[in-house]
């Protein structure tokens, strides 16, 4: 067995011979999800989370976020209303999927501050412990309907009604103007520092759980030597060395044109990352040595997604 040291040794000499006698082939395009402007009482409510909920999306490393001035754009120009998505026409969605592969829609349900003992507050024991010793009284609330669309086809792909709760952290506030929810930049600190600030955080960690799950973020391999290979995902993605990679094999039944329309993936081996340049990372192979070969997917075992210092999540690795 070749030591840790000599394997790291001949993993580098095999990048710098790769990228140099090697084109690479283009990377593969990460899908890109639009998040248009959710419905709100107060409209920059809507708008606002809807904007935090893209720049998450984009931090997460699960794909590209269409942010939603974009967004906002296209469904002028289509004319569609926010509240017949699912209903787009053929030409709508051609106009959408040029731009996104996948659009966001919701409804900012509840976004509120309230008394302890008029909420029901599940997010966790020590939330009870707090209000007896005379500490968190109120409890902050935000609740998302959000759907999932695929623009080819206008298919909806999933639906979420998801809640975030906060009564222990965060700047405390005994109730919600709707002149301070009016005008709050939603992306700054003075929001995310705040109680209702938190249990947005929380609901949109949430949110990324789900869509993971939907989209799983997925790299491709691009070159197999020996004990070595290179994929397409580098720390922009939340991967760090030492970070294992499941790699994968597509089955799939392809239609008479060529386009696959049942996938069947298939583990065929593990990988471990090494060192990152950019787009691209390094990593040793763990298992399925022989089997592995360009056009394989890799896909990471471990999404590293992190909400703001101070806001807890039961679903964070």
């Amino acid at each position: 067995m070749t030591s840790t040291k000599h394997r790291a040794i001949f993993l580098s000499i095999f990048l710098a011979a790769f990228l140099l006698s090697t084109s690479l082939p283009a990377l593969a395009a990460r899908p890109v999800v639009g998040v248009a402007p959710f419905a709100a009482e107060i409209p920059n409510v809507g708008r606002g989370i809807a904007r935090l909920f893209a720049q998450e999306i984009s931090l997460s490393g699960v794909g590209e976020a269409l942010g939603v001035a974009e967004v906002e754009a296209l469904l002028k120009d289509a004319a569609v209303e926010y509240d017949a998505l699912v209903g787009l026409s053929e030409d709508q969605l051609a106009l959408l999927n040029e731009h996104c592969d996948y659009l966001v829609v919701g409804e900012v349900v509840a976004f509120a501050v309230s008394d302890r003992d008029q909420v029901v507050d599940l997010s966790d024991d020590l939330n009870d412990l707090s209000r007896m010793l005379g500490t968190g009284s109120n409890v902050a609330y935000v609740s998302l309907s959000l759907r999932l669309i695929e623009t080819e086809g206008g298919q909806e792909l999933a639906q979420w009604l998801l809640d975030g709760r906060e009564s222990r952290e965060g700047t405390r506030q005994d109730r919600i103007s709707s002149g301070w929810a009016a005008s709050i930049d939603f992306t700054s600190t003075d929001f995310s520092e705040t109680m209702i600030g938190h249990a947005t955080y929380k609901v949109l960690g949430a949110a990324i759980y789900q869509l993971t799950e939907q989209l799983p973020l997925q790299g491709l391999v691009l070159a197999v030597n020996g004990e070595a290979l290179v994929v397409d995902l580098d720390e922009t993605c939340g991967l760090e060395p030492g970070d294992e990679l499941t790699i994968l094999r597509d089955n799939g039944i392809a239609n008479a044109e060529g386009l696959v329309v049942w996938h069947d993936y298939e583990r065929i081996g593990s990988a471990e990352v090494v060192e990152f340049q950019p787009g691209r990372c390094l990593c040793a192979i763990l298992d399925g040595l022989g089997l592995i070969s360009e056009g394989d997917l890799a896909r990471p075992v471990v999404l590293r997604y992190s909400l703001p210092v101070g806001v807890d999540s039961d679903f964070q690795d």
